[in-house]
């Protein structure tokens, strides 16, 4: 996702505003949509400022450091009475579809919210990290497909 293609994106959202912080999340810490939808608060340390999945695609546990911009996020995500998960009236079908109706209604095609961890990767390889290091960072088994 380019810088000019994230402004109508944004203003498209609208009442979907949940979108924002899951994109947030996904450009901040490269996570999957499966790994933020299965997010519970216990996962969450916001003290030392980390993540923690314990069940991956991968079937591994990873450790994600929060920066500023995602520690305001979950500091903002209201908790739900009587349950752990971040997000427990949301599922995969209706963040998937939510995404592309904004995508629609922004003119910014043929963009999927799995594509945003591309995004990551590009920012991280722009940043200067090696292709280990990112590799790593979003848990692919596989140097090609980081590539």
């Amino acid at each position: 996702m380019t810088p000019e293609e994230s402004a109508p994106l944004l203003a498209a959202w609208g009442t979907l505003s949940y979108l924002r912080s899951i994109v947030d999340l996904i450009m901040h810490t490269g996570m999957r949509r499966s790994e933020i939808l299965a997010l519970r608060w216990g996962d969450v340390d916001l003290r030392w400022r980390t993540i923690t999945l314990t069940c991956t695609k991968n079937n591994g546990r990873r450790v994600i450091p929060i920066n500023d911009t995602v520690a305001a996020v979950l500091n903002a995500w209201p908790r739900v009475v009587g349950t752990d998960a971040l997000l427990p009236a949301l599922n995969g079908p209706m963040v998937t579809r939510g995404f592309a109706r904004a995508c629609r209604k922004a003119d910014v095609p043929n963009l999927r919210l799995h594509g945003l961890r591309h995004t990551v990767r590009v920012l991280l390889g722009d940043g200067g990290f090696n292709l280990r290091a990112i590799q790593q960072f979003l848990e692919h088994k596989d140097p090609h497909i980081t590539a």
